[in-house]
């Protein structure tokens, strides 16, 4: 059976919250457009969309996850990520997707080295990879059209979490929107 995955970064509750408030006040600015909004509970950051994969080849990307965080010791290395601000892509003038930003606390970078690293280990099981360069965000939400979109400068206060995990994501398509829930969990 295939199961529809990706890797990904999942948000401290706590986090989560703060965020929900920010697209609440979004949605109060842009009442008449029409947007598909991320909800609360489906808030992470996605290191990598694997499509739809058979549960061995998802048994060696486990394998693969656990391999690079021993190897880049991300157990004495543990990430602190903060948000940056509200952007879009491909930008602000045609956007697709709304998302703020985040970064990595620090001059390690550890996160976007996993993220490469794990990409170069999906090839080698033969998971095609998106090589466009990788931008850690959040998505809030996203837009079957390019619309002009009122985005007021919010003041977000010094958000930040550690990463202690990766999670291989299941993602089930809903008439409601996708559903995610964690396949397997990889602890630093």
């Amino acid at each position: 059976m295939k199961i529809r995955s990706f890797i990904a970064i999942n948000l401290p509750t706590s986090f989560k919250k703060e965020i929900g408030f920010l697209i609440e006040k979004l949605k109060k600015e842009n009442k008449r457009i029409p947007i598909k909004w991320a909800s609360d509970e489906g808030l992470h950051i996605t290191l990598h969309f694997l499509g739809s994969q058979e549960e061995n080849v998802l048994q060696k990307v486990g394998e693969a996850i656990e391999r690079k965080i021993k190897e880049l010791h991300l157990a004495q290395n543990i990430p602190k990520l903060f948000l940056a601000e509200i952007n879009a892509f491909p930008n602000l003038d045609r956007l697709r997707v709304l998302f703020i930003g985040c970064q990595e606390e620090g001059e390690k970078n550890m996160i976007k080295k996993l993220q490469k690293e794990i990409g170069k280990e999906l090839e080698k099981i033969g998971i095609e990879i998106d090589h466009r360069p990788w931008t850690p965000h959040i998505t809030l939400a996203r837009f079957k059209m390019p619309i002009p979109v009122k985005i007021p400068k919010f003041a977000i206060c010094n958000l930040k979490f550690e990463v202690y995990s990766i999670d291989l994501m299941k993602s089930e398509l809903r008439p409601d929107g996708a559903r995610y829930t964690i396949w397997q969990s990889f602890k630093f």
